[in-house]
């Protein structure tokens, strides 16, 4: 469960809301190599619902004759792991190369989204890139986005998403309490076939 946090043109910073809808303090930066901020949206009919509203609307990287870069900024996060989805699918259904750059990301850095759009559907590296980011308080991470000159088309950005990640301590409590029910309620079934029986 989410929040949309759609923001207009322009540097920001813009501030982001939780899965409630309240503001909070992290903001999301843009900034622009070449100073513009143009996109649009596109009819891309395979997309219906929530697929259109993320993936028919975008920023443009650059232009094809002199490519260009977008870098997002996120600031204000509360401390933690997180899992970074970024849309990048050309809205036309045009397959190009998109590389997705987080230099903060633990693993790889760079990972390249490929499209064409699908339609209705999301698929790793071809709509979308996943990074892990660990903030400690204070931290910031960037999306970096690079469009070289004379490309065929443009490199699109649609959005965002930031995922907390449970820590494992948390998690190994949640497996612990389901495989604690898993055992209590077999032993009940045991108990009820002797009974039965």
């Amino acid at each position: 469960m989410g929040f949309w946090n759609r923001f207009g043109f322009g540097i920001g910073p813009h501030h982001m809301q939780d899965t409630a809808g309240q503001t909070t303090g992290a903001t999301m930066t843009a900034l622009s190599a070449d100073g513009q901020y143009s996109g649009g949206g596109f009819l891309f009919e395979g997309n219906t619902g929530d697929y259109a509203r993320l993936l028919n609307d975008a920023a443009d990287v650059g232009t094809i004759v002199d490519g260009g870069g977008k870098t997002y900024t996120f600031t204000g996060l509360v401390p933690g792991l997180y899992e970074v989805y970024t849309y990048a699918v050309n809205i036309w259904g045009v397959a190009i190369d998109t590389p997705v750059t987080i230099p903060e990301a633990v693993g790889p850095m760079t990972q390249v989204v490929t499209g064409p759009m699908p339609g209705n559907g999301f698929e790793f590296l071809v709509t979308h890139s996943i990074h892990t980011v660990d903030l400690a308080l204070g931290d910031s991470f960037r999306i970096i986005f690079k469009q070289p000159p004379f490309e065929e088309t443009i490199q699109c950005v649609n959005g965002f998403q930031v995922v907390p990640v449970p820590e494992t301590e948390t998690r190994v409590l949640v497996i612990l309490g389901c495989l604690y029910l898993v055992i209590v309620n077999r032993s009940r079934v045991r108990l009820y076939d002797q009974e039965q029986g």
